[in-house]
Formats: structure tokens, sequence, C-alpha cells
């Protein structure tokens, strides 16, 4: 796995920090997901931060995993928010978050965790995302 393309990252106190990510296809329930296992630019790291999206249709993505394995590396550093607007570009999609409400759920093991919530609020905060309440789902602006 090559990790080669490169991304700058605004974390908490307006640090940059700078990862590489390797990006990886596979099939999940029969969707596409792309997953982008990203580690700092050094790649001096044995474990990655996961971040993914499932595709729901022709132009739309979900994020269906932002995980980074509770390693300080990648805690508060920016990266999810980032690679929300990383795969809207790369992937040329929109992209959603999940849903908490089983009506507008994609997927049955679908939910978006509180962490999950901060990232997106902190975009609808500066404007790269909106909130639909009834859907429970939020969007990021590409």
């Amino acid at each position: 796995m090559e990790f080669i393309a490169e991304i700058a990252c605004i974390g908490r106190g307006e640090e940059i920090n700078y990862f590489k990510y390797a990006r990886e296809t596979s099939k999940e329930n029969g969707n596409i997901k792309w997953i982008f296992k990203i580690k700092p630019s050094d790649l001096d790291e044995t474990d990655w931060f996961e971040f993914s999206i499932t595709k729901i249709n022709e132009t739309m993505g979900k994020v269906t995993t932002m995980l980074h394995n509770y390693l300080e590396v990648y805690v508060a550093k920016g990266i999810p928010e980032k690679m929300i607007e990383e795969a809207s570009q790369v992937l040329n999609l929109r992209i959603i978050s999940s849903s908490n409400n089983p009506k507008f759920k994609s997927f049955g093991n679908e939910s978006r965790s509180s962490g999950a919530d901060k990232v997106w609020k902190r975009l609808v905060e500066q404007g790269k995302a909106t909130y639909d309440s009834t859907t429970d789902t939020y969007e990021f602006l590409s």
C-alpha cells in the first residue's frame, strides 16, 4: 500500500499537521466503499487513522468510518474535517453523514457517534456543511 497523497490538516489550536493517505476500494453489502488510511507524513507509525466513504448513488457518498484508534498522533488533528473535503474532491461526490434516524439510514448497522457529531458541527460553524433535522444528516458543501 502506497501512502502518496498528502494533506494538511488544521487541528486543535490552529496547528497545521501533515499526513499522507492511501486509498483502497472494496464492497460492503453490495455498495462500493472507499477506505482511506491516513498516516503522519514521515510514515513513522504502525497503525493508521481509518476514514471510509460508502457510495449511496452516482452523486452521493456517506461517511461510514472515522476511526483514530485512540492514538495521540491522530486525536484532535483535524483529520476528519479534511478527509470529508478531500473525499468530496477525489471521488467527485456529495458527502453526507450517517444518520441516527431509522427512517433515513442507508445501512442496517449505520449510526453517527457523538464524536462524529462534533466534527460535523464544526464544519457547520465554519460554513462548510449544513444539517437537515428531518433526515438527521449533515451535508458537506463542496
